[in-house]
């Protein structure tokens, strides 16, 4: 009781106008948070510098070039930009599409297995199957069956996604209280 009493006094607890539940400051939060990674981003930047200008000779610059120069030649080029966007709209366009069709899927098939056991014992060992092949070695074989376009990409995009889904939405539906 005494050490309640005490932590009172000396203002322990309280919150103050401009304070957040955790007692610090709003702005001092932000700081702590992004004051680490802005000050490695700095860092690596210089360092970058460094290598570039300092420690590489003129005739070898050109395996790395300083950051003003690679978002000069990268970002304010035209031609450079306009391969950028495009690349951009492409890969965000294969991305949902893929994720839209991982979400139907999966969820589809995780309602079918949370309602009837013998299809979660069919199906979900080749869930785990597709989830334990790296990537890596699937992607030449689907573009040797398919090629590399769209679809293929999708279909990538598909099975990295769909087990995480398939898994969280099973759970999910097994977990509910069935009232």
């Amino acid at each position: 009781r005494s050490q309640v009493r005490g932590s009172v006094e000396q203002g322990v607890g309280r919150v103050e106008p401009g304070m957040t539940a955790g007692g610090a400051s709003p702005g001092r939060g932000f700081g702590r948070l992004a004051g680490p990674p802005t000050l490695i981003a700095a860092m690596v930047v210089g360092v970058w510098y460094l290598l570039s200008l300092v420690v590489l000779t003129e005739g070898q610059r050109f395996l790395l070039p300083t950051p003003q120069k690679v978002i000069q030649t990268g970002f304010l080029t035209g031609r450079n930009l306009k391969e950028l966007l495009a690349g951009l709209v492409s890969t965000t366009t294969v991305t949902l599409v893929g994720l839209t069709l991982a979400i139907i899927i999966g969820m589809l098939i995780a309602i079918a297995m949370s309602q009837a056991r013998w299809f979660e014992g069919t199906f979900f060992p080749y869930a785990v199957a597709i989830q334990a092949v790296p990537i890596i070695a699937i992607v030449p074989v689907i573009g040797l069956w398919m090629g590399f376009n769209f679809r293929a990409r999708v279909l990538v995009t598909i099975i990295i996604s769909i087990f995480p889904i398939i898994t969280n939405t099973l759970y999910g539906l097994l977990t509910v209280d069935s009232n």
